[in-house]
């Protein structure tokens, strides 16, 4: 027999994964747990229940939710569904709804970045567009982009569009006649025209035309908006870069005063940046120092641009690795392009990179790490290391992620509807992973004014809500009454569900009828929801740092815990309430008997679904081990 007393006065490397129960040697197990559900590390070291989620709104459908934030005062939800988008303001009031015609799996992989008032949206499918709020009247605006245009001494119109020379143009010949008519025709040596041809512009002979109409695969006729320098026959021709044969920008950044775009569905390697200050400029001009840019992302093999991000320098992500794009300020001439760290990026959906705490947070292409890229003094460049090493298991196929700046907590939403969090305070050495999961699935998050909004599926409805320290269950709606009151109504969105409720203190339990609950005893404040589940299970223990016991019996367990109530403990005898029928501040102590002889049982279990708050300070457990 061996006594060993652990004290648990730190989770700051939260839950850990499974392949981690072996290796007590690692100075990251001791402030670990096996499980961490609804439960959040905080930096000082103990454990604090998860705030509820806040009914907001019924949302419009699924889809998915962006942050639009307009202004310090202006701040609101995009609702994009696969047939509207819908503005909601943090509140949950409807400002806008409009039709959007699109498919999930687009939606999924919209980028969008924001300056001043406006958002602009991009998905290499889609004509890019844009949504403006004017401050003075609170309406909104939506718009396609239109690229400038300028015009020539004739009075024509050209566009300052982006223009490519796309691989199936290769060794391709035009001819077009050299008449000085508008309307001219364009014959090419193979096969190239098809009907959604109309409209898309070419570059040639010095000037530009745009297509009017496709006789055939060879033949199509075209007016002149920039006049030509005579006619004939070229190999040096060009098309517009982004047009509805050929594919849409993928990502987009505004950086040093520039719009900048990465990647197109044809075009996947290529970046171009505007004009200085003009965002929809990007003729190539002479090269000044102002003028519009463009280039490959080349190494000894193609890349696809995923994602762009201002950091330190302008970071590119692509599928198989992490570029810097540096300059400054960047000019056509100063511009330079490194190539960084080789993981590359996950590609399927688009997973918006964060900043947290002077890194990027990007996740990997296996879908299985959270990789933090950042500008390593030592190193003289940057590095990549991975936040979820020791809880792999954490990462399920995840298609979101988002950064709440006043908890320090990193969300990342995956597949099966739950979220893994990481809280994390990197000058007190937390990085502590924990699962945020509710009785529906989550299907849509962003940060917003430093509150996490969730789209959750609830049954069959979808509904806004907000993580809030109000709230003490989930889809929770909080009453303040001037007065005490048995009816408590607007629960419409309950509609038929088991609800729970803290009423002025306590705990009751009822079903929602025509929205509306019954207390039996009048109360003034009111938090009533769907309960939710929080549990904590430590990692099995060891005997010095490596040697792995028998059997080990918990002889005597201790809690320090402040301002809780509700604690259910299972220290094997099944799990039983403890600290009292009110709020609680001080020792919880409880004298255990019986042995665990099978490591994957904890030797303890702390869990509650009273709608109450808890704050775990620390855990000491005396324990018996037989080795």
């Amino acid at each position: 027999m061996y006594k060993k007393t652990i004290s648990y006065s730190s989770f700051a490397n939260g839950e850990a994964g499974p392949d981690l129960m072996g290796r007590g040697n690692f100075a990251e197990y001791n402030k670990a747990a096996a499980r961490m559900l609804n439960f959040r590390p905080i930096a000082t070291g103990g454990l604090v229940r998860r705030d509820g989620f806040l009914h907001v709104a019924v949302a419009a459908g699924e889809g998915r939710i962006i942050p639009f934030e307009a202004s310090d005062e202006n701040k609101f939800i995009i609702l994009l569904t696969t047939t509207d988008m819908h503005v909601y303001d943090t509140d949950g009031a409807l400002k806008m709804s409009r039709p959007f015609l699109i498919t999930m799996e687009k939606i999924n992989n919209i980028r969008y970045a924001q300056k001043d008032s406006s958002i602009y949206l991009v998905e290499e499918n889609i004509h890019p567009c844009m949504l403006r709020y004017n401050k003075i009247d609170g309406t909104f605006t939506f718009t396609v982009w239109n690229f400038e245009t300028r015009k020539d001494e004739h009075g024509r119109i050209e566009s300052l569009m982006p223009f490519a020379k796309f691989p199936d143009m290769e060794g391709v010949v035009l001819t077009i006649d050299s008449t000085t008519n508008t309307n001219r025709v364009i014959i090419t040596s193979r096969a190239f025209f098809k009907p959604e041809y109309v409209g898309v512009r070419l570059q040639l002979f010095g000037g530009q035309v745009e297509i009017l109409s496709v006789v055939n695969e060879t033949t199509a006729a075209c007016r002149v908006v920039k006049d030509l320098d005579g006619g004939g026959s070229t190999t040096e021709w060009r098309e517009e870069a982004f047009s509805f044969p050929r594919g849409y920008p993928r990502t987009l950044a505004f950086y040093q005063n520039r719009m900048v775009l990465g990647g197109a569905r044809e075009l996947p390697g290529r970046m171009w940046f505007s004009k200085t200050a003009k965002y929809f400029d990007f003729d190539l001009g002479e090269g000044l120092d102002d003028e519009a840019i463009e280039f490959d992302m080349l190494s000894e093999k193609s890349h696809k641009i995923v994602a762009i991000f201002e950091g330190k320098h302008l970071q590119v992500f692509t599928d198989d690795a992490e570029w810097v794009v540096a300059g400054n300020p960047i000019t056509p001439t100063s511009i330079e392009m490194r190539i960084q760290t080789r993981i590359g990026s996950k590609t399927d959906v688009y997973i918006e990179p964060q900043l947290v705490e002077g890194s990027t947070i990007f996740i990997a292409k296996n879908g299985n790490e959270a990789r933090e890229f950042y500008w390593g003094e030592i190193e003289g460049g940057y590095v990549s290391n991975d936040l979820a090493s020791l809880s792999p298991h954490m990462l399920d196929d995840p298609i979101q992620q988002s950064y709440n700046k006043k908890t320090r907590t990193l969300h990342i939403l995956n597949r099966n509807g739950k979220i893994s969090a990481d809280s994390i305070n990197k000058n007190m050495g937390v990085n502590a992973w924990h699962t945020i999961e509710t009785a529906g699935e989550i299907k849509s998050i962003c940060n917003i004014d430093e509150a996490l909004f969730a789209l959750v599926k609830r049954g069959e409805t979808f509904r806004l809500e907000r993580l809030d320290k109000r709230a003490v269950c989930d889809a929770c709606l909080v009453r303040n009454y001037e007065s005490a009151q048995t009816e408590i109504s607007g629960l419409e969105h309950l509609d038929g569900m088991e609800v729970i409720a803290n009423a002025d203190g306590e705990a009751v339990e009822a079903v929602v009828e025509n929205g509306m609950i019954i207390l039996e005893t009048p109360a003034k404040n009111v938090s009533v929801g769907l309960a939710f589940v929080s549990r904590m299970c430590p990692l099995p223990p060891f005997v010095g740092m490596s040697r792995m016991p028998r059997a080990t019996r918990l002889i005597v367990l201790t809690m320090r815990v402040s301002k809780t109530r509700g604690l259910k403990i299972d220290t094997g005898q099944g799990a039983k309430n403890h600290g009292g029928e009110s709020e609680f501040t001080g020792d919880i102590r409880i004298v255990s008997r019986g042995f665990v002889r099978n490591f994957e049982t904890p030797v303890f279990k702390i869990e509650t679904s009273a709608p109450f708050k808890a704050k775990i300070l620390n855990i000491t457990a005396t324990m018996e081990c037989v080795i």
